[in-house]
Parts: structure tokens; sequence; C-alpha cells
């Protein structure tokens, strides 16, 4: 009779056991799924979060109402910096930039550059046989940063990064988003309450929809 019991509680034994085991396998498994998935999660979050190089936020873009327009911005003519710093031109599909030697640039150079007057640089995103208007024009306080922008022919505009481009010697030519219907450029003094004056560039829609676009 004992002998009968203690074979029973063996069997018990061992059956408990294996039961522990496949448990803990089975729980192993399922955490090993589980972080697939979460890491599957991740990379899909990760692409979606892509964010394409020529829209990326390098400018800024504001939308300015008709009465501050009025009040605190001023016309004026296009700075000549920035027609001394660049050069833009049309050839076949491409937008061909060159440097010009000036004061400015000269300054610009010094805050670090690898350009040179001697290359011709090819912008990249952008065909040239889109391309309506080349405007040329100046951001900034202490010196009239070249702001060089793209009309395109359905209204939308572009706007070269120059100040990637000196440092790099990549110049790309990046969307601007939300600004369409685009009919003009204008060169702007600007006089903000409680704070000192810049010099921008503003876009004037066909509506006379006002957007201010400067580099961050």
């Amino acid at each position: 009779m004992k002998k009968g019991i203690i074979v029973f509680l063996i069997v018990l034994v061992v059956l408990c056991g294996g039961f522990i085991i496949y448990y803990i396998m089975d729980s192993r498994d399922i955490d090993q799924e589980n972080g697939n998935n979460n890491t599957t999660g991740n990379n899909d979050e990760t692409q979606s979060n892509t964010v394409d190089e020529s829209d990326d936020g390098t400018f800024i873009v504001k939308n300015v109402k008709n009465e501050d327009f009025n009040t605190y911005y001023k016309k004026i003519e296009v700075i000549d910096e920035a027609e001394d710093c660049v050069k833009v031109e049309k050839k076949d599909n491409k937008l061909i930039l060159n440097l010009i030697e000036s004061d400015t640039n000269e300054i610009l150079f010094e805050r670090g550059s690898v350009v040179s007057y001697d290359e011709t640089y090819t912008i990249s995103n952008v065909n040239a046989n889109d391309v309506k208007t080349i405007f040329y024009g100046a951001e900034g306080q202490d010196i009239g940063y070249p702001l060089v922008l793209l009309l395109l022919n359905d209204g939308t505009v572009k706007a070269i990064d120059i100040q990637n481009g000196y440092q790099t010697g990549n110049f790309i030519a990046k969307n601007i988003s939300g600004v369409e219907n685009i009919v003009k450029f204008e060169q702007v003094d600007v006089t903000p309450p409680n704070d000192s004056g810049f010099i921008g560039v503003v876009a004037i829609s066909e509506d006379n929809t006002i957007y201010s676009i400067q580099h961050q």
C-alpha cells in the first residue's frame, strides 16, 4: 500500500514539474512575440515620422494679417547684398548657382563655409522648367542673409537653402508647404511692437493673403 502511494506521489510530482516547465516556456514565447510586435510597431512609427529632406521645416512660414502688414511692414527696394551674393540661372532643366565675390559673402564665409567662387553648383529638388520667377531677397538684422525664392508655374513656392549650401556645398530647393496661388514676393522692413526691427520677405497670393518666409 505504501509503495503504491509513493509511486503515485512520484508521478504527481513529475506531472506538476512538466506543467510548470511548459507554462514557463509558453510565457517566454508570448513575451518574445510581443517584443517582435513592439519592434515592428516602432519601425512603422519611425517610417511614418520620416520627413522628406525637401520639406523639413528649414523655412518658417507665418500668415500675416493685413492690418499687421499695413502697420508693421514696409515695402523696400531689394537689398543690394541679396543680388551680390549669388546668381541663379536656368540651364536646360537645371538651376545653376554661382557665388559672387562680395563683402557680404566674405563675412558669411567667415562663419563657416566649404564653397568656392570658382565652383558651379546645381540646385537639387527642382526642375528649371517649372520655375516662373527667381526672387533675390535678404533677411536678418546685422547682415542681410541672402534668401532666394522660386515661384513655380503652379503658384507654389520653393526656397533655396543658402545657409546649408554655404556650409555643405549642397544647395537644395526646399518646398514651402501651405503657400499657394502666389503672384509676387516683396522685400520688407519689419518693425514689430516691443521688438527690434529686421528685414524680411513676404509672399502675396492672388486673394492678397500674405505669408512671411524666413530661414530658421
